[in-house]
């Protein structure tokens, strides 16, 4: 996320609070390390998709357009199997 500090809600004029951006972080048991990474796309209508990976399981999650792709890409430009991220 461009290691800049993305807001999770805003505050109205009325002072009230809306959240802009929820999800689930992955479920640790007691001792374990975090291991996730949080992605967002942006597609050209200005919709935001946000991927939040668990790497604790996985050493490696694959990017493309493919359907049995972890994180899909819906651009013509990437092709069916992209990128993989691996853990290391």
């Amino acid at each position: 996320m461009c290691k800049q500090r993305f807001p999770i809600e805003i505050e109205l004029k009325n002072k009230e609070k809306h959240a802009i951006l929820e999800y689930d972080l992955p479920i640790y048991e007691a001792g374990e390390q975090p291991h996730y990474i949080v992605l967002e796309s942006i597609s050209s209508n200005t919709s935001k998709v946000v991927h939040v990976l668990n790497l604790l399981e996985e050493d490696q999650v694959s990017l493309g357009r493919g359907h049995d792709i972890a994180v899909r890409v819906t651009d013509i430009s990437v092709s069916r199997c992209h990128a993989f991220i691996k853990k290391s």
